[in-house]
């Protein structure tokens, strides 16, 4: 992911959370960080289905 995109992403959720006390927040961030580890291994797990690994294989057939 480019450092772009993962900026936009953190201002993003700033923006969106600005607004939320601290144990919602928290919350929220734990949440979050569960989504994104299990993203991640999904897309260990099948990087056919994730990213760059899906275009190179539909470019091949």
């Amino acid at each position: 992911m480019s450092n772009t995109a993962m900026s936009d992403v953190k201002r993003e959720i700033r923006r969106l959370t600005s607004g939320l006390e601290s144990r919602d927040y928290a919350d929220f961030m734990e949440e979050l960080a569960m989504w994104a580890a299990d993203e991640a291994a999904m897309a260990d797990y099948q990087p056919e289905a994730y990213g760059k690994e899906a275009e190179d294989e539909k470019e091949e057939e």
